[in-house]
């Protein structure tokens, strides 16, 4: 499934956010990302052992798996600095989400994946054995019914799902048996929602920021001590 979001497009976004410190004590870590006199795009991001959570305008989102889910979202960040996004595994470490209010999750109905995988199943019909049997006519008759019975309800995803499993046609006359859509509960056709696309680029944004400000911040190590004419050795 294609990511829509892009990392260039979500810097655009994140401009100008600012990092805030307000916990770093080992896994438990309380971080704030804000503009300055602006709560466009900000969002919070809380650690304690085994979860992640962030909180903002992209919606909260509750992770679990490793002991510190800083390591597990590392894994996003390249040497180069770029961030690769691993959607379908990230999300599946979800255990909590509240993803717009109204209609929580990571995903939502995409109504052109669902037309595109009903017109690949149309197709196959009327080109497999059965298909082939049918005279042009009927072929015709198959192809616009499925417009009719199916693909026209494509943007409501309860209508469109139940009128393609229930969708039967049959030649009018003595012909091959009636043709359906096989399995058709297996296609998921749905999209990643923008604001989980958006929140998967943001944590290991902001993970970039906290370990240069962790780094910045590290006191300087202490210098070696002296050696004198007593150093220690019996000779």
């Amino acid at each position: 499934m294609e990511n829509r979001m892009t990392q260039e497009r979500f810097l655009r976004d994140a401009k100008d956010l600012q990092l805030h410190v307000q916990l770093g004590n080992d896994v438990y870590r309380h971080i704030l990302m804000k503009k300055p006199g602006c709560s466009a795009y900000h969002y919070s991001i809380v650690t304690f052992p085994g979860f992640l959570v962030m909180t903002g305008d992209m919606g909260a989102w509750t992770f679990q798996r490793l002991h510190d889910m800083f390591e597990f979202f590392r894994k996003g960040i390249k040497q180069d600095g770029t961030i690769r996004t691993n959607l379908g595994y990230w999300s599946e470490k979800l255990v909590a989400v509240d993803g717009n209010r109204n209609q929580a999750g990571c995903k939502e109905w995409d109504q052109e994946e669902f037309r595109r995988v009903v017109c690949e199943h149309r197709l196959r019909m009327v080109r497999d054995e059965d298909g082939r049997e049918l005279t042009k006519e009927q072929r015709r008759e198959l192809w616009e019914a499925i417009d009719d019975d199916v693909l026209s309800k494509a943007e409501d995803e309860g209508a469109a799902m139940n009128a393609a499993v229930e969708f039967s046609w049959g030649p009018k006359y003595n012909g091959p048996r009636p043709f359906y859509f096989s399995d058709f509960w297996e296609h998921d056709c749905k999209r990643y929602t923008s604001a989980f696309e958006w929140a998967c680029f943001a944590i290991p944004h902001a993970i970039q920021m906290y370990d240069a400000h962790k780094e910045a911040t590290k006191p300087p190590a202490p210098a070696p001590a002296p050696v004198g004419e007593d150093d220690g050795y019996p000779f």
